[in-house]
């Protein structure tokens, strides 16, 4: 017997870890100082974790998430203008 509600609860439940998981490592991109081989480190790791919730999502993580996490990275290489 299956309970459909159940399944759309933990469906739910690793949409939002996805979500937690994305959004930490986006933040963890924009704040964190470190290296260029720490922050392509942490786009690996987020992708590592996505699989594990759905394992199926590597293309997914790809086509969506990783060129937000590029655009970030190369954010974090333009320089700050100061104006005096």
């Amino acid at each position: 017997m299956t309970y459909p509600l159940l399944d759309l609860l933990a469906e739910e439940f690793k949409l939002k870890q996805l979500r937690r998981v994305v959004d930490q490592a986006a933040a963890d991109l924009r704040w964190r100082t470190g290296s260029d081989t720490e922050a392509r480190r942490r786009i690996s790791k987020a992708r590592e974790h996505v699989l594990e919730l759905f394992p199926d999502g590597g293309e997914l993580f790809d086509r969506i998430y990783r060129s937000r996490f590029e655009r970030i990275f190369k954010e974090r290489l333009v320089p700050v203008i100061h104006f005096e």
